[in-house]
């Protein structure tokens, strides 16, 4: 099956419809840079996968390629799709076409391949194998790592087998690790029931031996009722017991602090009786009639020198009012630096000094009206102090007097409390009621002791159960945990034994692939020095392709990166020719020849014009004319098979277009015989 024309229309740069017919035996096609050449080779991967592999990495500004497939400039163009008519000798024509809306349809696709022997990703397998860029010829050769060569060789030639069985084996690995960890973790969750079941059967045991048979008949006979009342439910009778202990520790604890506070007022009523007491009753009385005599006395004597400072203030009222500043300025003193007077900002010596002042002016004026205001200040202070301890003595002496009150009322209240609980309100009764509480609390902690040893009793069996039914599970669990174990490894076995067998397999199939890399090489002759060049299967379980110059010596790191290309063009060719999956006969090279010299070139030339004489389709891309007139002349190699020769140029506002375009005559039989 080979590609008989390619139309592409607002695809990439190209806006108006462009129709490249495709040579039965090949197709060169020369332009410069931007011409678009690339995208003709885009336009197979383009149609068979939606997407352009090397533009798969988002650039800095979190584009992608998808954003750049179709005509971005101006005029808009009528259609955007890519389409590609197939056709065989043996086949109809048909045209798979892809636009912006609708893929071509999966059975049409399919027909390019043989899909019993095709890799899972095969779309994107035959275009890195069909289409062999400049930039991608040593990303799929010899830059890739060992393992990456040998998947990447292995899908390509369909023996994608051993990576299918070590995929599944990991995924049964996974899962029966999974398992196996699920199983120790609930060996060990029934391993910790067993202790624990074992710890409890310790402590029934422990517990039933507290009672014997006669306490146990004694608890019946002592709560039959409640028996009959739980229907024999030892677990209700134990609500039963903790509920009336509870309530008897109340009581207990209720008649405890009753009896303490009774014995604090005794004590203190007693204390009333005391000599001491009364002492101060009588002394509290004594100083309060003293006082009250000099609180008399007090007030007559400044309601008299009241009288004669108003009779001084009347005959001379300026001194009077001064003096009483005076007086008011020295009892408030300095606020906030500012005199209580005028408002001015003063210092402390400033004010004193100031005052002073006018004491003396006042006292020239008049010393009689000062020591009149000053006898009648000291007054009326004394008289302040003894109204104060007057009510001190009074407040204290009616505190004293209202205890007794204040005891009974008390004594009346616990009184009551006690009655409540059924008790004498006396101490004999009180102490006689807590001793009797206190018994019956502790011949409830027996009989809630028996119960325990009763419940024991019958939990014996069940826990016996409980832990033989624990033991057989724990047992039945390590025995499937040891199944999986062994499962497990046989598993991994059969993995390494499949494995080594794939490997023998894959190691034949590459045999065939073998020679055809050595023939080109031969041909593209990549080192002149290193001239053989081998390729490498190893590994028993994961296997490797590697590459040897020599001996021993690896490409990678002693080949030029020309001769890196050129080695990787005999690699690409090789497996190329090596699928048995692929019915499409097209080989497209996107410009191999930019970084190889002029003799590796002609080398390659060579290569193409022998794949051309396997029956292969050759189309082939390259900026140089020369390059094209020589592929032209070399890859004529029957005398049925045309090609055709395209020139394309880059037209503003077009887009690329075809600048000529002629055909390449096939060789004549005459010819083909005189070779």
């Amino acid at each position: 099956m080979r590609i008989r024309k390619i139309s592409l229309a607002g695809f990439r740069g190209i806006r108006s419809l462009l129709e490249i017919p495709c040579g039965a035996g090949f197709t060169v096609i020369c332009g410069p840079n931007g011409s678009g050449k690339s995208t003709i080779c885009d336009a197979l991967e383009f149609l068979l996968t939606g997407t352009l592999e090397r533009f798969a990495v988002e650039t800095e500004r979190r584009e992608h390629i998808a954003d750049y497939l179709w005509w971005r400039g101006r005029p808009v163009p009528e259609n955007r799709y890519v389409a590609i008519e197939f056709s065989g000798a043996h086949l109809e024509a048909f045209t798979l076409r892809r636009d912006q809306a609708s893929a071509p349809p999966k059975a049409d696709t399919e027909r390019l391949v043989d899909m019993s022997s095709a890799p899972a990703d095969w779309a994107g397998q035959l275009c890195r194998t069909s289409i062999l860029r400049d930039d991608t010829i040593t990303t799929f050769s010899t830059d890739q790592s060992e393992r990456e060569r040998s998947e990447f060789t292995l899908s390509s030639i369909g023996l994608t087998g051993s990576t299918s069985v070590e995929q599944n084996v990991s995924i049964v690995l996974k899962e029966l690790d999974t398992r196996v960890a699920a199983k120790a973790l609930e060996y060990q969750e029934h391993r910790a029931q067993v202790e624990r079941w074992t710890t409890e059967l310790s402590e029934a045991r422990t517990s039933a031996a507290k009672a014997s048979e006669q306490e146990i008949s004694r608890l019946r006979r002592a709560y039959a009722e409640d028996f009959e009342r739980q229907k024999g439910n030892p677990s209700g009778l134990a609500r039963v017991i903790a509920q009336q202990t509870s309530e008897m520790r109340t009581r207990t604890d209720n008649l405890i602090k009753l009896r303490s506070a009774r014995e604090q007022i005794f004590r203190q009523t007693q204390e009333l009786e005391t000599e001491s007491f009364k002492a101060r009753v009588n002394a509290l009385s004594t100083g309060i009639t003293s006082n009250r005599r000099l609180l008399a006395d007090s007030e007559q004597a400044v309601a008299i020198l009241r009288a004669g400072l108003q009779a001084e203030e009347a005959k001379s009222p300026i001194t009077s009012s001064l003096a009483m500043l005076v007086e008011h300025g020295r009892r408030i003193g300095l606020q906030d630096g500012r005199c209580p007077l005028c408002g001015s900002i003063l210092s402390e010596e400033q004010f004193k000094r100031h005052l002073s002042d006018l004491e003396s002016k006042i006292s020239r004026s008049s010393e009689t009206l000062s020591a009149a205001v000053r006898s009648h200040r000291e007054r009326t202070q004394e008289l302040a102090h003894i109204r104060e301890r007057l009510t001190t003595l009074e407040t204290e002496f009616d505190a004293l007097g209202k205890t007794g009150a204040v005891l009974r009322y008390r004594q009346k209240t616990l009184d009551e409390e006690t009655a409540k609980l059924g008790v004498e309100p006396n101490d004999n009764a009180i102490a006689e009621a807590i001793e009797k509480s206190s018994q019956k609390m502790a011949d409830l902690a027996n009989d809630f002791a028996v119960l325990e040893a009763f419940i024991s009793i019958h939990r014996l069996t069940e826990v016996e159960e409980l832990l033989r039914a624990a033991r057989k599970r724990a047992e039945e669990i390590q025995g499937e945990f040891s199944k999986l174990s062994r499962t497990r490894l046989r598993v991994v076995e059969a993995r390494d034994a499949v494995n080594r067998v794939s490997t023998e397999i894959i190691g034949e199939r590459l045999a065939f692939l073998k020679p055809s890399l050595i023939e080109f090489c031969d041909r593209l002759r990549p080192h002149p020095e290193w001239t053989e060049i081998d390729m490498l299967l190893r590994g028993d379980v994961r296997p490797f392709v590697s590459f040897l110059a020599g001996k021993d010596l690896n490409p990678r790191f002693v080949f030029s990166s020309g001769q890196r290309r050129a080695l990787g063009l005999a690699f690409l060719f090789s497996v190329h020719l090596s699928r048995p999956w692929c019915r499409l006969e097209t080989l497209m090279l996107d410009d191999p020849v930019q970084h190889i010299d002029d003799y590796r070139a002609l080398h390659m030339v060579e290569t193409l014009s022998s794949m051309r004489m396997l029956g292969h389709q050759i189309i082939c891309t390259t900026e140089d004319p020369a390059l094209a007139d020589l592929l032209c002349r070399r890859l004529r190699s029957s005398d049925n098979d045309e090609g055709v020769r395209i020139d394309l140029e880059y037209v503003p506002r077009t887009g690329m277009s075809i600048k000529r375009m002629r055909p390449v005559a096939p060789l004549t039989k005459d010819a083909l015989a005189a070779d």
